[in-house]
């Protein structure tokens, strides 16, 4: 999952570390002891909200 958003250019390397500790923490709160699917799919939506929304003002929001 994470590695086909890095070959699809959604994430860069450094992306890809971010959302590898997001799935990490994910993983975490759900009692998991692996790293599955889901939280990685999970991580790589945050990381890509993260970057949709930098840049756009909270201003009269």
């Amino acid at each position: 999952m994470l590695a086909d958003a890095v070959e699809g250019g959604a994430l860069t390397a450094r992306g890809f570390e971010r959302a590898l500790r997001v799935a990490r923490t994910c993983a975490d709160l759900a009692g998991a002891t692996a790293i599955g699917r889901e939280h990685a799919s999970e991580a790589v939506a945050h990381r890509l909200a993260l970057h949709l929304n930098r840049g756009r003002s909270t201003a009269g929001a």
